[in-house]
């Protein structure tokens, strides 16, 4: 019974209707949280490629240094 009156204030809450402000809410803010949240990841991504390319690159010039001390 009580869970069935939780469920419906949810409904109520959730469902899209145009005066509710929870749906608009969620339309207007989505692209700007997709946004920041693109650039976040993005940023990330590239700080492990940096890394990655970053140990390469020292690799690289460790094999070159000890080739030439051989």
């Amino acid at each position: 019974m009580k869970t069935e009156k939780i469920n419906e204030k949810i409904e109520q809450v959730l469902t899209p209707r145009w005066y509710n402000p929870v749906s608009w809410a969620a339309t207007l803010f989505s692209p700007v949280f997709g946004i920041i949240g693109g650039i976040a990841l993005g940023c990330i991504v590239g700080m492990l490629i940096g890394y990655q390319r970053g140990l390469e690159r020292s690799c690289k010039n460790m094999n070159k240094i000890i080739n030439s001390l051989s």
